[in-house]
């Protein structure tokens, strides 16, 4: 026979609703007048969805809560703590989503912590360096790029290592980059076996 769970509507605050458990828990849709440990700045928050442990205090299974003020979306999943930082997932109202960070930076996707991907494109738009085998194309003296690195300590067009340090990479810059180099150095190294094959014929 199967077991009848005991609820009840409630309401706490102001035009919310919400379902009471017989274990006084209550999940639904609140204001909260008072935060606990809301984003700074916040005064009255909506939570548009809680999801409630089976105890009565702030200690929530799951919750969106999102603000008139800013016009943000947050999501956190708690860990008996209401303390619980809240930047697991942001939603911005321009689009912008940070996993992890509630500090986008202004970028689309900011996350803080590692990625894993099957297969990640970058879409460049800038032009792909196949111009280094143009004709037109003007390849550095080995002895100019010898002088660049004695005075400089990195490679002519390459970031050096206090830049990347202070600023990252941009992955398709970079590996644009990387590539002109290896041209580059394909054909110094095409150019150095044709010397080499003239001086054998000369033996």
């Amino acid at each position: 026979m199967a077991t009848l769970l005991p609820l009840s509507l409630v309401a706490q605050h102001r035009d919310d609703a919400g379902l009471q458990g017989n274990a006084g828990a209550v999940s639904g849709f609140f204001e909260a007048i008072a935060p606990v440990n809301f984003p700074a700045g916040a005064s009255s928050w909506w939570h548009l969805l809680d999801v409630r442990h089976s105890n009565t205090t702030n200690n929530y299974a799951m919750q969106f809560a999102g603000s008139f003020f800013n016009q943000q979306l947050f999501f956190r999943k708690t860990n008996n703590s209401p303390s619980t930082p809240w930047s697991r997932v942001l939603l911005e109202i321009d689009g912008k989503v940070g996993i992890g960070t509630e500090d986008t930076k202004g970028y689309k996707l900011a996350v803080a912590g590692n990625m894993i991907a099957e297969s990640i494109k970058v879409q460049l738009s800038t032009a792909w360096p196949d111009y280094v085998f143009a004709k037109s194309y003007t390849l550095p003296a080995l002895s100019e790029t010898e002088k660049f690195i004695n005075e400089n300590g990195h490679l002519p067009g390459v970031p050096t290592a206090s830049e990347v340090k202070a600023n990252g990479i941009d992955v398709g810059e970079m590996n644009a980059k990387l590539l002109q180099k290896i041209e580059e150095l394909t054909l110094h190294l095409i150019r150095q076996q044709k010397e080499i094959d003239q001086l054998k014929k000369r033996k």
